[in-house]
């Protein structure tokens, strides 16, 4: 049996949010959100604007300014949003089975972003500092530490040496997921998945 616990993601309104003002709308907000994802998966990053935002989600550009200073901080809002409603932490009672299924929800859901998106988005963090610093503290490391969450569950429950250097492990198997899906452009399903977690990951964790 799986038994899923949500994962500890802040509230996605704290992402570069102006102090003060009118109380929050969460429907407003969510409906903002939602269209910058719909407006991401249609033009890319680069081609994302807060008028285009304010155009679809039919909001005013002050409404979108109240809530985030700007482009990166209603985009890293909407993807955190985007991915955390989907993404929580197996317990399947083994570590092999807890990465494919978290590795599974992370990629292969239904709401997981295409790779093309991903790939600009990683390519602006690269020209754009404030995208860089939000996308790391608000997507990246969150998901970063619930795979070491699990690998540190496996530890305590005896199933794995405590002696595993598991920053770097989960280092390892992040790396090669985005080597398959930028680099190599592998569709991510269950083979790739199950793949990579009994070829390389395994093989570290047992050593």
């Amino acid at each position: 049996m799986t038994i899923h616990v949500p994962l500890n993601i802040p509230d996605v309104g704290e992402i570069g949010c102006h102090s003060g003002g009118r109380p929050r709308d969460d429907a407003r907000e969510q409906a903002i959100l939602d269209a910058a994802i719909e407006l991401l998966c249609e033009v890319g990053y680069d081609g994302f604007t807060v008028d285009g935002l304010a155009a679809r989600a039919r909001a005013s550009k002050a409404t979108i300014y109240r809530r985030w200073p700007g482009k990166a901080g209603v985009v890293v809002a909407a993807i955190r949003r985007h991915k955390s409603a989907v993404h929580v932490l197996p317990d399947t009672g083994s570590i092999r089975d807890d990465l494919i299924e978290l590795l599974r929800d992370q990629v292969c859901s239904p709401k997981s972003f295409d790779v093309a998106i991903l790939l600009g988005v990683l390519r602006a963090m690269r020209e754009d500092d404030e995208l860089a610093t939000l996308m790391r503290e608000h997507v990246i490391d969150v998901h970063v530490e619930s795979t070491q969450n699990l690998v540190r569950r496996s530890i305590d429950r005896h199933e794995l040496s405590d002696q595993i250097d598991v920053e770097t492990t989960v280092e390892i198997m992040w790396s090669v997921m985005f080597a398959q899906l930028i680099f190599f452009v592998r569709t991510p399903d269950m083979d790739l998945l199950t793949d990579l977690v009994d070829r390389v990951v395994m093989p570290l964790l047992h050593r």
